[in-house]
C-alpha cells in the first residue's frame, strides 16, 4: 500500500496544504497541461512561416543570346504574404497560448478540489471509525456482561442475544469504516500520484473558510474571454488572407559558346484571389464562432452565478445544523450517555432501553460528522467553483 496507518511512526503525516503542494508537483495530468502551454508558446514563431523558396533551371531554344546560342537559365522565386497576415497569425497563436494557460489554471483548480475532497473523506471516515471503535469496546463489555448475567440466571436470553447482536453490528460498521478509509486513501493517491508511504492528519478537519469567489476573476471566464479574443483574431486572419500575395523572382542566363555573357533578370507580381467564395466562407465561419463563444460565455456566467447562490444556501443550512450541535446537540448527546448509564446501573431502565439510548447518542454524533463533511464539501465547491 502507498499509505500507512498510525502504527508506523516513521511515515510522514501530511496536512492538507502539504498534500496539495505534492499534487501540484506530482500530478501527471497537470504536467501534461504545462507541456501543452509550452507547446502553444513554441508555435508563436510559426506564424511567420514563409512559403518555400523555389530554385529552378530552364532551357529554351527560342531564348537566343547575342552570340546566337540558347541560354540556360537558373533562377530563384519567392512568394510572400503581406506583413499584416503574419502579424495577425502571430496574434492568434499568442492568444491560443494564453487560452492554454487558462486551461492549466482550470485543471489546477479541479485537481485541488478533488485532492481536498479526498482528504476530507479520509478525516471523516477516520473519525467515524474512532466513534465505532469506542462503541465496539463499550458493546463488547456489555455483551460479555450480558453473557455472564445470563449464565447466572440474572437476565433472559433475549437480553444476551441483543447485546451480542449489537456488538457484532458495531464491529461490522467499524470494519466498513476501515474499508471506506482505505478507499479514500486510494482516491487521494489518484491525484497525488506518489509511491511514497504517507498518512493524513486525522485529528481534526482542516479549517476551510469560504473565499471571495468573485466570478470576474474566475479562470473559466478568463478562458471564454480569451476565446472571444481568439475568435476576433481568427476573423482578422481570414480577412488578411484575402489580400494579394507578393511574388519576386531573380534569374540569370548564359551559355558556353564563345563571347557568352551572363544576362540577369527579375520579375515581380501579385497573387490576386479571384475566387473569393472560399475566403468569404472562412470569414463568415470565424465571425459565427465569435458569436458562439460570446453565448457560451454568457451561459457559463449564468450557471456560475446560480450555482454559487445555491451553494451559499446549502452552506448556510449546514452551518445552522453545526451551530445547533455545538450549542445543544453535543451536550445533549453526552447527557444521554451519562444519564442512561447511571439509570442502567441503578436499575431504572432495562438493558434494551440502555441500548436504545446509546444508539440515539451515537446517531447524533454521526449526524454531526455527516453535517461537518457536507458543510466542508460545500465550501470546497464554492471555493473551487467549476460548475
Amino acid at each position: 500500500l502507498f499509505f500507512s496507518f498510525a502504527g508506523q511512526t516513521q511515515t510522514p503525516v501530511l496536512s492538507l496544504e502539504q498534500v496539495l503542494d505534492q499534487a501540484m508537483t506530482n500530478n501527471a495530468g497537470l504536467e501534461s497541461q504545462r507541456i501543452s502551454v509550452s507547446q502553444q508558446r513554441s508555435l508563436v514563431p510559426a506564424a511567420y512561416n514563409i512559403d518555400r523558396t523555389h530554385i529552378y533551371y530552364g532551357y529554351d531554344e527560342n531564348n537566343i543570346a547575342p552570340n546566337n546560342q540558347p541560354l540556360s537559365i537558373i533562377g530563384v522565386e519567392q512568394t510572400f504574404q503581406l506583413p499584416g497576415v503574419y502579424r495577425a497569425r502571430q496574434e492568434l497563436q499568442q492568444g491560443q497560448a494564453s487560452k492554454q494557460e487558462q486551461v492549466l489554471r482550470l485543471e489546477e483548480r479541479h485537481v485541488a478540489k478533488e485532492v481536498s475532497k479526498a482528504y476530507l473523506s479520509i478525516v471523516y471516515w477516520a473519525k467515524r471509525r474512532d466513534n465505532f471503535r469506542y462503541l465496539d469496546s463499550l458493546y463488547r463489555e456489555l455483551a460479555n456482561a450480558a453473557s455472564r448475567r445470563y449464565e447466572l440466571g440474572e437476565t433472559n436470553y433475549l437480553e444476551q442475544l441483543s447485546a451480542t447482536s449489537k456488538q457484532q453490528e458495531i464491529t461490522l460498521q467499524m470494519q466498513q469504516c476501515e474499508d471506506a478509509l482505505e478507499e479514500s486513501y486510494q482516491a487521494l493517491n489518484q491525484w497525488l500520484q506518489t509511491s511514497d508511504p504517507f498518512q493524513v492528519d486525522t485529528k481534526e478537519f482542516p479549517v476551510l473558510i469560504a473565499q471571495d469567489t468573485s466570478l470576474s476573476n474566475h479562470p473559466a471566464i478568463a478562458y471564454f474571454q480569451q476565446e472571444e479574443i481568439n475568435a476576433a483574431s481568427a476573423v482578422k486572419v481570414a480577412q488578411k488572407e484575402m489580400l494579394p500575395d507578393l511574388q519576386l523572382a531573380y534569374f540569370a542566363g548564359t551559355n558556353g559558346a564563345p563571347e557568352a555573357a551572363v544576362y540577369h533578370g527579375f520579375q515581380m507580381g501579385v497573387g490576386i484571389p479571384l475566387w473569393r467564395k472560399g475566403g468569404k466562407a472562412k470569414i463568415t465561419a470565424a465571425e459565427l464562432q465569435r458569436n458562439i463563444t460570446a453565448q457560451q460565455k454568457l451561459d457559463y456566467q449564468i450557471q456560475l452565478q446560480t450555482t454559487s447562490a445555491r451553494l451559499q444556501v446549502q452552506a448556510s443550512k449546514y452551518e445552522r445544523a453545526l451551530d445547533y450541535y455545538r450549542t445543544n446537540g453535543q451536550q445533549l448527546a453526552q447527557e444521554i450517555i451519562n444519564t442512561s448509564t447511571r439509570a442502567f446501573q441503578t436499575g431504572e431502565i432495562n438493558f434494551l432501553n440502555y441500548l436504545q439510548s446509546l444508539d440515539q447518542a451515537k446517531r447524533m454524533e454521526n449526524d454531526y460528522l455527516d453535517q461537518r463533511l457536507q458543510y466542508y464539501l460545500t465550501i470546497l465547491d464554492l471555493n473551487y467553483l467549476l460548475n
